[in-house]
């Protein structure tokens, strides 16, 4: 069983989701940030500070806001309480602070308030104070006897982001470590990690994580992103997806839940999983390695697939008429070819269009110029529609080639 939820005040310091054993074993996961101190109003320390201004005027708190003590407090706060119905803990929180666990600190216990800002003037607000109440530990200090431990931010000289877990829980740790900077993505921070048993963890044990399925998507350009949810709509229209989901919102409702409701409940998650993926298959584009791509060469490809199957068709072989519909509207093929049965007019035309494919793979490289800037200028017009008007043509092709040129940075990476 899984719960998700966030801090008690909506403002996004923590979020957690707990996890169930068969044992009823409650294994809490916490991801914290604590705002550093840095100029600006618009820093997220900023943010956080004006919301606790509006907080401790409503709850007639006379002490100064602080962001980066509240959320010790509240923190740990909330800690012991999930403590006392049972919880265990992993917290991985970038801190922005030096923490050393072989310096203990004195415990001091809060009390927890549901929709109430903790406040404690006697507490020190530091992270060590909460580790020692909450009977957290730092698995890192336990499994390597190394001192100093690696710099956390590349900018940095002291670790500044942990993964503590409940004591506990220490047993079920198998081990931990410290990767160096940009060994799994690109990023100011090192990762850090750590290894469970998961029978001693949740009783149970662990299932085979199944390799991700790569998504064809292409987010960033919006006109793809477009296409695919026309697509999409109109795939779950077709099946009448969004009544058949009002029906079963009804039954919820009413409480008329049954079996053949649950069955349908099935059709429809199976429904629309196919139609996202149909939709994908739509939009999607093939990955080459030798020719950079493009959307003229993708076309030019296709077309050439459609008359190869064409003169499969005409030689009385095997071949999908599905497959030969799908290469039609990729290749632009115009509706008249289909009434083509001569095959010497066939092999002609698949002539031309492999012609066409070995020109336009000569000038790959200028058409993915084009086509980058068209994307640029596409997702600048779709930031901000209004620079599509008369006179904008300056700060319209300013913005083009910035975002020209983060998209040739993002390609290098």
């Amino acid at each position: 069983m899984v719960t998700k939820g966030e801090d008690p005040f909506g403002l996004g310091w923590w979020s957690y989701i707990t996890l169930r054993g068969k044992k009823t074993t409650k294994i809490t996961i916490i991801t914290a940030y604590n705002a550093t101190t840095s100029p600006g109003d618009c820093t997220y320390y900023h943010q956080q500070l004006r919301v606790l201004s509006r907080l401790h005027r409503e709850q007639n708190i006379a002490t100064p806001p602080n962001p980066r003590r509240q959320l010790i407090l509240d923190l740990q706060s909330w800690l012991e309480s999930s403590e006392q119905e049972g919880h265990q803990f992993i917290l991985a929180m970038d801190a922005n602070v030096a923490y050393n666990p072989d310096k203990p600190a004195k415990k001091h216990p809060l009390v927890y308030q549901q929709g109430k800002l903790t406040v404690n003037p006697t507490h020190d607000g530091k992270l060590a104070t909460l580790v020692a109440t909450c009977n957290l530990c730092l698995p890192l200090a336990h499994q390597h006897s190394t001192r100093p431990f690696p710099a956390s931010h590349i900018m940095d000289s002291n670790q500044i982001d942990y993964i503590l877990v409940s004591e506990s829980l220490l047993p079920a740790v198998q081990c931990s470590g410290v990767l160096s900077h940009h060994s799994l993505m690109r990023g100011d921070h090192r990762p850090y990690y750590l290894d469970f048993d998961a029978p001693l963890l949740f009783s149970d044990p662990a299932y085979q994580i199944e390799p991700v399925i790569v998504r064809k998507l292409r987010l960033q350009d919006p006109r793809v992103v477009n296409a695919y949810n026309t697509k999409l709509h109109e795939l779950l229209s077709n099946h009448n997806v969004f009544s058949r989901l009002d029906a079963l919102q009804k039954q919820v409702a009413q409480e008329t839940w049954t079996t053949e409701s649950q069955v349908e409940y099935e059709h429809l998650d199976k429904t629309i999983t196919e139609s996202m993926l149909t939709a994908e298959r739509n939009i999607s584009k093939r990955i080459i390695t030798k020719y950079q791509w493009s959307p003229k060469i993708k076309q030019a490809v296709q077309s050439l697939r459609y008359w190869n199957l064409r003169l499969r068709q005409a030689h009385q072989k095997p071949f999908s008429p599905v497959q030969l519909t799908h290469y039609q509207a990729e290749g632009n093929i115009p509706p008249e070819a289909t009434t083509i049965t001569d095959v010497k007019i066939i092999k002609r035309e698949q002539h031309k269009a492999f012609l066409n494919l070995k020109s336009l793979q000569e000038q790959h490289e200028g058409l993915r110029e084009s086509y980058l800037e068209g994307l640029a200028e596409a997702i600048v017009l779709n930031r901000s529609p209004k620079l599509a008007e008369e006179g904008m043509e300056s700060i319209k092709r300013d913005r083009a080639n910035k975002q020209l040129r983060r998209l040739l940075s993002r390609e290098k990476m």
